[in-house]
């Protein structure tokens, strides 16, 4: 096949979705006012906190059915929408000294080991 056919074949394939496309909306649209119209505007679904923590919780991989969830994306999840129940001085944050941060330049593995260990990691 040539490349000119091939792009004539091409730009009338084009065409011909584009028609489609278009016939398809002048039927949809008028449609798609009746529903709205009937059954009235679609706002969506909105959940409270509590409804959507429960509904992640279904979908966990533990749950009853099982979800494809894992435990830890639950556990986050449900921890990120309590927080924002709690004020700044629930929250348990640590101490800037306590958290433990390797230097940039080359360190010694023992020494930095020895450090690991006692802080508790």
């Amino acid at each position: 096949m040539s490349d000119s056919l091939l792009g004539m074949s091409t730009f009338a394939l084009g065409i011909f979705v584009t028609a489609h496309y278009l016939f398809k909306g002048v039927i949809a649209w008028p449609v798609a006012k009746l529903l709205e119209f009937v059954l009235g505007s679609h706002h969506g679904i909105i959940y409270r906190r509590a409804e959507l923590k429960e509904l992640i919780a279904m979908h966990s991989s533990h749950a009853i059915h099982g979800g494809d969830l894992k435990t830890d994306t639950v556990t986050i999840i449900g921890a990120t929408l309590d927080l924002q129940e709690k004020v700044v001085k629930q929250v348990r944050m640590l101490r800037l000294p306590s958290i433990l941060i390797p230097k940039l330049k080359p360190f010694s593995g023992n020494d930095f080991d020895r450090r690991c260990l006692h802080v508790g990691y």
